[in-house]
């Protein structure tokens, strides 16, 4: 009986009503190229399904041409195919089952049943092609856990019952459930994340929810979820591309997957990773192994993007074969060579890890075993075969039994680009040192002229105040520097080629003889942390036994304890009866030193010369792990080194693999101190890998002082490790202040789960959706050293505080930043960081409730100099999470928890380089833009020109402050019919911070002059916020009012507004956005930096929104124009009776702090005796010298007026007046 294969294949492009994405049905191609090949091999019938969405003709029109029948990926038709797929199931066959999808991910507030069970208020979801439909939504992850349960129920695999082997279920997702919501170029990595919904208002809508209980459902207690057992999942396998709090990315590569190596193809970062990973391996891994080799792939590409492996149903089925696969037959590495058809080939292919060559010069060769040793070249790779150099055979050749091994693979070095603000000079120079360098020298990176391929670094500039040019290695999704910047080009090339060696060494494999032979190999590592060593000790602690003792481990943790650095002993033994086993190590450092010197390569066994191997330092087999304090001062308290095993059954060196680590400073190196690679005879050999996690976390410091005293500054010079920042406390306040990383947190949180304890982590760890729709940077307090994924110091925890604080006395964070110091004594160096002026940090802190519910406020703000003010410290909270966690969940006391998030400026949404002006023809046509560099829109400048030309309606939407103009479009095409008013729709986007209302307002009337508009008032002005005082320089004292028919002001100060008045405003929609009200989270980021860009109004804008500026006195001294103003001004005096239905969070936050007074930037409450709409008091908006044609007050605040229904409501009706 055959068995077969159901796969369900989703994967979506063609978005509508977010962002598009271009990879997604590449991804579904290539996996469905490696499951239809692995069911060939492995003798399963296929029987795939496919719901795709591609983007545009083309990509339809491709997969006609490969006869791909699929239907579209809707909600209704996932969950219908989901059913199907496993009704067909049958576990007496042993048939398995694939749930692959490739698309956008998102979140949506998790309703009251599971308040308990999801400690970050969110569910987790996929977005369907109609899911932003009206009336329609997500799928969400718990009703996928319902559909997988609902479907295996009694079906399940059992690997340990063969008569019922059952069905085996593995589930791939490439998509974010969190992270960050950025438009990017189409070349760059581009994350798979929109924004959430709140359109789920009870679990009673979730697919097969019953609060009975069911087959996934345990019964409610309490009318909640349980924690701990409040669901029941099936047995399945399951990889996801990233970790809650992350983005996972699609980027283009240099077509590795099918073999086209220079075809650029655009995939998921994770699966394209995943694919390798399975063709290198042959399949023939356990998914645990899979997953490993996958996260150091992913790793290579972006750096804040982790991968995971889960099993569900309370198994261990990680350790399985993947898709539970046959053993290749890889016995000697050998395979058959074979002469059929007159072509000469083996049965090794992509599957074996045989990649096509992505240069002339890399080559693929095996070897025979016949004695003859003839190399023999590989033609072409294909995926289960290679096709050989014909002309390396003989007649005789094929009458033969011909075999042959591995002998040489090809190589594809690391590709570094550069970055655009990079000089022509700057570029050139580097490459002719490269060139000149390494003529003649193994190189592992490659300066690539091809712009199209996303590069795996880059290299960027920087300038000190001596006019100095440093150069820095970073990761295409990351402003963090690998390595210190480097002065001189050639130092810097050595060490870039360092860092592209490094990693191809880290890289190295031969998975398929690993699979068969790992187990002959024993590793043993001892652990001891907390024991202070001397030399006179050191000899009696390497003769005895430790007490951590631990046998072939995925990865080791260690951590230093009373200062003391931790160390481990490691012993390397051949357990088999096959004794020409060579072992020899390599320890690849944090700093890109590898180092081959701990053990002599040596052969292990019974009979041979040594029955094990161990490693040694200074004549004794103790390594003692190392964190440089130099790691501190960059914020980093945790790393990663490794530990590479070889083992082989002939002789073999590792001498040419050494080489020093990078310094964190600057020392004297002799650049052509660099070692030629030399190759070696591939044989019988594998290696093992295996993480060493140092973790150094900081000590306590007192900062402050006592009652009665000044303030007083706590530098880092001070502690007994350097840090990124020092303190400046007020008279009367101090404390005790720890600082620690998320990574810790998380293994705080890790304990008190494994302990079942009803602590909500929301007061420990804030969950990862809280900054969607902004982009991060996990960097927080400087510009440093990259490290391991949350290793970076990100929250300071707060005990023993006397005296207190307030936005008149707040403690402040001044940044000692690492490249605005020195890096030696000798080159003191201040950079010019590109863009580091325009990031901001947010401290925000839980508040609890009484109802043990909470949320998050923020506790303060970047000021205009850089620094971070905390006007406030949140309630205390049980546990302290700064020290070891075993300790810190069962200490009695508890402390204040403050997190810190940077904000990244230069990647925001919604900043205009340039001011664009868009026609936008219908709801799915693509707009044309026009901007400000008229040479170079030509086209776009003609088409416009020809629609005004007979347009007799006409549309002009303007943006204010906090935005762009995408709220305003969707309300008029997707919220409303209110475009078919108009023959012609045009937005105005500008830089709205920085350039003077003025000069906006000129340019506006010169981009409409270039299109053609005619001076006939045929146009209606729609305009938000600051954007009415924009039209209405335009119209008052430019040419406008012979352009417009009307002017629709929605919430503009036109009196202007109090600055610290408004700074609170601000802080009140940051706290609604950050605790998931979804309409405010598109404007988290300028929010942000609007709350520290108040206290000089260093953005020229805000200048002149200031009562009483000059530019308000000019602009309302004139006479009334004629052109009817209109206004919609909202008032949330009575905003509790319009939300208490539809959105009780919103509610409760704003009882919470209207009644508490909980405002943290100021001792009084946030909300204005006057009526206002969350920004602009009523009395602002009407403070027009010569009174609006009409005024309409809707409840609602001032980023929801093309959002509520009432406030759009009043718009229709204003415009059809």
């Amino acid at each position: 009986m055959t068995k077969k294969c159901f796969a369900l294949f989703i994967g979506i492009n063609g978005y509508t009503k977010c962002n598009p994405l271009s990879g997604c049905i590449n991804d579904v191609l290539a996996m469905s190229d490696y499951f239809e090949a692995f069911c060939n091999k492995n003798e399963l019938e296929p029987h795939f399904t496919y719901l795709l969405e591609p983007s545009g003709k083309n990509e339809a029109s491709k997969l006609q041409n490969l006869d791909v029948k699929y239907t579209p990926p809707t909600r209704a038709n996932i969950i219908a195919a989901t059913r199907a797929m496993f009704k067909q199931a049958d576990p007496q066959r042993g048939d398995h089952c694939l749930f692959y999808y490739s698309g956008h991910g998102s979140s949506m507030r998790a309703p009251a049943e599971f308040s308990n069970y999801e400690s970050s208020g969110r569910l987790q979801t996929l977005v369907c092609i109609d899911s932003r439909d009206p009336g329609n939504r997500d799928l969400i992850d718990k009703e996928l856990g319902y559909l997988f349960a609902e479907g295996l129920h009694d079906k399940a695999f059992d690997p340990d019952h063969e008569e019922r082997p059952g069905v085996h279920f593995l589930s791939i997702m490439d998509c974010c459930h969190s992270g960050n919501n950025t438009r990017g170029k189409q070349r760059e990595a581009f994350p798979r994340m929109v924004a959430g919904t709140n359109q789920l208002q009870s679990a009673a809508e979730l697919e097969g929810f019953d609060p009975k209980g069911n087959v996934f459902y345990a019964p409610l207690v309490n009318g909640k979820v349980d924690r701990y057992n409040g669901l029941h999942h099936a047995r399945y396998i399951g990889f996801s591309a990233s970790r809650d709090h992350e983005s996972a990315h699609e980027m283009e590569f240099a077509g590795s997957i099918d073999g086209t190596a220079n075809e650029l193809a655009r995939h998921g970062v994770f699966t394209w990773s995943l694919l390798r990973a399975l063709y290198r391996s042959g399949g023939s891994l356990s998914y645990a192994e899979i997953m490993r080799r996958v996260e150091a792939e992913v790793r290579n590409q972006i750096s804040r993007q982790m991968p995971l492996l889960w099993t569900q149903g309370g198994s261990r089925d990680d350790e399985l074969g993947f898709f539970r696969a046959k053993r290749l037959d890889v016995a000697e590495g050998n395979f058959q060579i074979s002469f059929k058809e007159g072509v000469w080939s083996i049965n090794a292919g992509e599957l074996h890890g045989i990649m096509t060559p992505a240069t002339a010069d890399q080559k693929n060769q095996f070897i025979t075993t016949d004695g003859s040793k003839r190399i023999i070249d590989v033609k072409q790779v294909e995926t289960s075969r290679s096709i050989l150099d014909a002309s390396q055979f003989t007649e005789a050749d094929r009458d033969k039994l011909l075999n042959a091994s591995i002998h040489q693979l090809a190589f594809t070095p690391y590709f570094v680009g550069f970055d655009a603000a990079m000089s022509a000079d700057q570029r050139e120079l580097l490459k002719g040192v490269f060139n000149k360098l390494f003529k003649d020298k193994a190189a592992f990176v490659a300066i690539s002229k091809n712009k199209g391929q996303t590069p795996h670094f880059l290299i960027k500039s920087v300038v000190d105040k001596k006019k100095r040019t440093f150069y820095i290695l970073t990761k295409p999704d990351s402003n963090v520097p690998l390595f210190p910047p480097q002065v001189s080009p050639q130092n810097f090339v050595v060490d870039l080629n360092q860092v592209g060696k490094w990693h191809h060494t880290l890289a190295i494999a031969n998975p398929a003889v690993e699979e068969r032979f790992r187990k002959d190999i024993e590793v043993e590592i001892q652990v001891m942390e907390g024991q202070r060593m001397t030399e006179e000790t050191a000899s009696e602690f390497a003769r005895i036994d430790w007490k951590t003792r631990l046998i072939n481990p995925d990865q080791v943790t260690l951590r230093y304890v009373n200062k003391t650095p931790p160390k481990i002993k490691v012993k390397i033994s051949n357990t088999s009866n096959f004794d020409k086993y060579w072992v020899g190590t390599l320890y690849l450092d944090s700093q890109f030193g590898i180092d081959p010197s701990f053990s002599p390569v040596t052969q292990i066994g019974a009979n041979a010369e040594s029955p094990f191997v161990q490693l040694m330092a200074h004549g004794l087999p103790i390594i003692s792990n190392n964190l440089d304090t130099a790691y501190h001062k960059y914020g980093v308290t945790e790393i990663t080194d490794y530990l590479l095993i070889f083992v082989a059954a002939d002789p073999f060196d590792l001498q040419y693999f050494r080489q020093p680590g990078i310094p964190l400073g600057e020392p004297n190196r002799d650049a052509a101190s660099f070692w030629d690679e030399e190759e070696q005879e591939e044989h019988l050999w594998f290696t093992i890998k295996i993480p060493i996690h140092i973790q150094r976390p900081l000590p306590p410091v007192r900062i402050g002082n006592k009652v009665g005293a000044e303030v007083t500054r706590t530098a880092s010079n001070f502690l007994s490790s350097p840090l990124p920042l020092s303190f400046e406390a007020p008279k009367g306040f101090s404390a005790s202040v720890q600082m620690t990383n998320r990574a810790q947190v998380e293994r705080t949180v890790a304990v008190l789960q494994n302990m079942k304890s009803a602590q909500t982590t929301r007061e420990l760890l804030p969950p990862p959706n809280l900054w969607d729709g902004t982009t991060t940077d996990a960097n927080t307090f400087c510009y440093g050293i990259d490290g391991d994924p949350d290793s970076h110091l990100s929250v300071m925890e707060f005990s023993d505080v006397e005296g207190s604080l307030s936005a008149a006395a707040p403690l402040q964070l001044i940044l000692n930043d690492p490249l605005h110091g020195k890096l030696n004594d000798q080159s003191p160096l201040d950079l010019d960081v590109p863009s580091s002026e325009h990031d901001c940090v947010i401290p925000f802190g839980y508040q609890a409730l009484a109802d043990g519910a909470g949320f998050y406020l923020p506790m303060g703000f970047t000021d205009e100099e850089g620094n971070i003010q905390i006007a406030q410290l949140p309630s205390e909270s049980p546990v302290q999470v700064g020290i070891n966690p075993e300790e810190g969940v069962r200490s009695v006391s508890g402390s204040l928890k403050l997190f810190f998030q940077k904000i990244v400026w230069s990647r925001l949404s919604g900043r205009h380089e340039y001011n664009t002006l868009a026609l936008h023809p219908g709801i799915d046509a693509e707009p044309v833009l026009y901007r400000s560099k008229a040479a170079r829109y030509g086209e776009a400048q003609s088409k416009i020109q020809a629609i005004l030309q007979e347009a007799k309606k006409v549309l002009l939407l303007i943006h204010g402050i906090t935005g762009d103009t995408l709220a305003m479009r969707e309300a008029f095409f997707e919220r409303s019919e209110m475009h078919q008013n108009f023959d012609a729709i045009l937005t105005f986007d500008y830089e709205n911070l920085h350039t003077d209302i003025e000069k906006t307002a000129q340019q506006l009337q010169k981009m409409l002059q270039d299109c053609g508009l005619a001076a006939d008032k045929r146009l209606t002005v729609v305009a938000h916020s600051m954007g009415g005082l924009v039209s209405r320089w335009w119209i008052e004292k430019e040419q406008g009012a012979n352009y417009v028919h009307k002017l629709i002001q929605l919430g503009t100060p036109n009196g202007g507004v109090e600055i610290a008045s408004f700074r609170k405003k601000i802080a009140t929609l940051l706290t609604l956005g950050i605790n998931a009200v979804e309409r405010f989270k598109p404007y988290l980021a300028t929010l942000s930096f609007l709350t520290g860009g108040l206290g000089k109004r260093v953005f020229n804008t805000l200048n002149q929104l200031h009562l009483g500026s000059d530019f308000l006195q000019q602009l309302n001294s004139g006479s009334a124009p004629e052109v009817p103003y209109y206004l919609l001004a909202g008032d949330t005096s009575h905003i509790e009776a319009l939300f208490a239905e539809d959105d009780p969070l919103w509610k409760k936050i704003w009882r919470c702090i209207k009644d508490r007074g909980l405002y943290i930037l100021a001792d009084e409450l946030i909300f204005d005796e006057e009526p206002n709409d969350l920004a602009v008091r009523l009395e602002s908006m009407k403070a027009l010298p010569w009174g609006h044609q009409r005024v309409l007050e809707p409840l609602c605040d001032h980023l929801s007026y093309f959002s509520n229904d009432e406030s759009l409501e009043m718009l229709k009706e204003v415009i059809a007046e």
